[in-house]
C-alpha cells in the first residue's frame, strides 16, 4: 500500500485537469478568489431535469411496500411546485418550510423547491414545540410543508404561517386551516414553469445548533449545492480510477460491472450528511429505501429484500446489524459504508472489516457550513491513514491556525478552518455571528486538528463544548441555559462521556436548590421540558454540595468526567 499515495495523486491530477471532467478554475465568490470545478451544474433544478430524463423508468423510492419511479416522482414534484405557486404564490428566493421524519414527500417538497426557485428550509423535526416555531419563523418561511405531528407541534408552538400537512393514519390530529398535501400534488394540478435563480441565490438552510441557545440557519447556495454533488461525482470517478490502477485492469472493466446504487436511508434529511446520501443515490439512479423508524429486524430484511449497496448512519447501526445472528448474511449486498453525524470508533472499524473485508469502509470531515464535506477517504485511500478523516477535497484549502491566527505547518495542530465553494454565505440574518466564523472567505470550524505532507487531515479535539449524541450535535451551553433559567439550580454543568453505541452521552452535574428536584429523573423532566428529546442528559450527577471549581472560579468539567466515569466502573 505504500505506492497509494503516488498513484492517487496521478488520477486526481489527470481528472482536474484543463479539459478534464473535474477541471478546476479559479472562480471569484463574494470578494475571494477560491477553486472550484468547471463542469458543475449551476443550478439544482437541472441536476434533476437531468437525472429525471436519464433514470425515467427506474425505480426511485421504496415506502411502506411500493417502488416509485423517477418518472411518478419527478412529476409529482413539478406539480407540487405547482401547487405551491399557485395557492400560496411561492417564487424565487421564498422560504418553504420543510418539517417531517424522513418519507417520499419529503424528497417531492425538496425537488419542488428547486424548480421554482424557493429555498428549501429544513427544520430539524425531531425538535420541540418552541424550537420548531422559532426556526421557521426566524427565516419567515412562506409556507410549511409538515406532516401531522410536527404540524400539530407548529401550531402548538404559535407558529401562524400557512401549513401544507401529511396526515399520519396512526397519529390523527387536527391542524386547523392547514392545506391537505395531496390537494398540491393531485393530477389535476398543472406543473410550475421552470425558474433558474442566480448560482450564488440561496437554495438551502439547514440549522447547526449553537450555545446561543437558538439554532443558526446556515445558508447553502446554489454554487454550494452543484459544487458538492459535482464533487461526489469525482469521488466516485476517483476511487473507480484507483480501483482500476491497484486491480491492474482497464477502467471501462470496473464501469461495466458496477451497479445502481441501492441506499437504506437512516440519517434524517435535515441532515447534511442525508442530504449527500440521497444526492449521491440520485446522481447513479439509485433506489432510495426509507423506513419510517429504526429497527434492526426491518433494516436487515430491506438490505437483503432491495439488495442495499450503501448505508450511512452513527455507529449504533451498524453494532445492531452486527449483533443480529445472521446480520452478516443478510448484508450481504452491501458494498460501501459510511459513518454519518461523528467520528468511527476503532473497535467497530475493526469488526465491520472483519465481517466484510471486501466492503469499502469510508470516512470523512465536514460540517453543514461546509455542505457536509471537506475531506473524505474510503478503501484503500484511507490504508495508509487508518485513524484520520481522509484526504482533503481537490477544491477545498484547508490550513491549520494557532490562537493568534498563523498558519501552522503541516503536521502542527491548531484549529481547522476551511475555504472553498462549500462554505456557506452566512447564517441567516446573523450577520454577527457570521462574522466570528468567516473570514477573508475562511470558516473557522471549531475543530482542532493537523494535515500531514500527504493532505490526510487528522481531527484530534474540538474547541467548542459540543457532544454529538447518535450523530446529533448538542451544545453543553445550551443545556445548561434551559436548567439554568428554571431557577431550580444553584449550580449546572454538563459534559460528554464516550458511549459506543452513540459515540457520546450528556452528563449534567447539578446542585439543586433546597426546593429543587432531589433525583435525576426530576433533573430530566426539567430538562424535557425545554429541549427537544435528544438534547436531554442521558445521565445525572446529584448530591454533591458543589461543583469543583478553578482559583478563577471555572467549573472543572475534567474532573467532573473522571468521578462520573469512576463511578460508573465501580457501580
Amino acid at each position: 500500500m505504500s505506492d497509494i499515495y503516488p498513484a492517487y495523486a496521478e488520477i486526481v491530477s489527470r481528472l482536474t485537469a484543463p479539459g478534464a471532467p473535474f477541471e478546476i478554475v479559479p472562480v471569484a465568490v463574494r470578494g475571494e478568489e477560491i477553486r472550484a470545478y468547471a463542469g458543475a451544474s449551476e443550478n439544482l433544478i437541472d441536476i434533476y431535469l437531468d437525472t429525471a430524463a436519464k433514470f425515467a423508468d427506474r425505480p426511485l423510492l421504496w415506502e411502506n411496500g411500493d417502488f416509485t419511479s423517477y418518472a411518478e416522482m419527478f412529476a409529482a414534484a413539478w406539480r407540487l411546485a405547482g401547487g405551491l405557486a399557485d395557492r400560496f404564490g411561492v417564487g424565487p428566493g421564498d422560504r418553504v418550510g420543510i418539517v417531517m421524519r424522513n418519507r417520499g414527500e419529503y424528497l417531492l417538497s425538496l425537488f419542488a423547491c428547486a424548480r421554482i426557485g424557493a429555498v428549501a428550509v429544513l427544520v430539524n423535526s425531531r425538535g420541540s414545540a418552541d424550537e420548531l416555531s422559532a426556526a421557521t419563523s426566524d427565516v419567515d418561511c412562506k409556507v410549511i410543508i409538515a406532516d401531522g405531528p410536527r404540524a400539530a407541534l407548529l401550531r402548538k408552538g404559535g407558529c401562524d404561517a400557512p401549513i401544507v400537512f401529511i396526515p399520519e393514519d396512526d397519529r390523527p390530529v387536527d391542524v386547523s386551516g392547514a392545506t391537505p398535501f395531496a390537494e398540491l400534488t393531485d393530477a389535476r394540478q398543472a406543473e410550475a414553469p421552470i425558474i433558474r435563480v442566480a448560482l450564488d441565490d440561496p437554495c438551502w438552510i439547514l440549522f447547526t445548533s449553537g450555545t446561543s441557545g437558538r439554532p443558526k440557519g446556515a445558508v447553502l447556495t446554489q454554487r454550494n449545492i452543484t459544487q458538492m454533488i459535482h464533487n461526489l461525482g469525482f469521488y466516485a470517478a476517483s476511487g473507480m480510477a484507483l480501483a482500476a490502477t491497484l486491480m491492474k485492469v482497464e477502467i471501462d472493466v470496473i464501469r461495466k460491472n458496477a451497479k445502481p446504487p441501492s441506499n437504506l436511508l437512516i440519517v434524517p434529511l435535515f441532515h447534511i450528511s442525508g442530504l449527500t446520501a440521497i444526492a449521491g443515490s440520485l446522481m447513479g439512479g439509485g433506489l432510495i429505501t426509507i423506513m419510517r423508524r429504526w429497527d434492526k429486524e426491518e433494516a436487515a430484511r430491506l438490505i437483503a429484500a432491495n439488495s442495499v449497496t450503501q448505508l450511512t448512519g452513527p455507529p449504533m447501526v451498524f453494532e445492531d446489524l452486527l449483533d443480529l445472528p445472521d446480520g452478516v448474511a443478510r448484508m450481504a449486498t452491501i458494498n460501501n459504508v459510511a459513518i454519518g453525524g461523528q467520528a468511527l470508533p476503532p473497535n467497530l472499524a475493526q469488526r465491520i472489516r472483519d465481517a466484510f473485508p471486501r466492503v469499502s469502509l469510508g470516512n470523512g470531515w465536514g460540517m453543514t457550513e461546509a455542505s457536509g464535506s471537506v475531506c473524505a477517504g474510503s478503501g484503500p485511500l484511507m490504508a495508509p491513514r487508518p485513524r484520520s478523516a481522509g484526504m482533503i477535497c481537490p477544491v477545498m484549502e484547508t490550513r491549520a491556525v494557532d490562537e493568534t491566527g498563523k498558519v501552522l505547518p503541516a503536521g502542527e495542530s491548531g484549529e481547522l478552518q476551511v475555504r472553498g465553494p462549500f462554505v456557506m454565505a452566512g447564517y441567516w440574518n446573523q450577520p454577527e455571528k457570521t462574522a466570528e466564523v468567516l473570514k477573508d472567505g475562511w470558516y473557522a470550524t471549531g475543530d482542532v486538528g493537523f494535515i500531514d505532507a500527504q493532505g490526510y487531515i487528522h481531527i484530534v479535539d474540538r474547541l467548542k463544548e459540543m457532544i454529538i449524541t447518535h450523530g446529533e450535535n448538542v451544545y453543553c451551553a445550551e443545556v445548561e441555559r434551559v436548567l439554568e433559567a428554571s431557577g431550580q439550580f444553584l449550580e449546572v454543568s454538563t459534559f460528554g462521556i464516550p458511549d459506543e453505541r452513540a459515540g457520546e452521552l450528556m452528563v449534567a452535574a447539578v446542585v439543586p436548590r433546597p426546593d429543587g428536584p432531589k433525583d435525576a429523573a426530576g433533573v430530566k423532566a426539567i430538562a424535557k421540558a425545554g429541549l427537544a428529546d435528544y438534547k436531554v442528559p442521558a445521565h445525572v450527577m446529584i448530591g454533591m454540595r458543589s461543583l469543583p471549581r478553578t482559583a478563577t472560579g471555572k467549573v472543572e468539567k475534567r474532573k467532573l468526567r473522571e468521578a462520573f466515569l469512576a463511578n460508573l466502573e465501580t457501580a
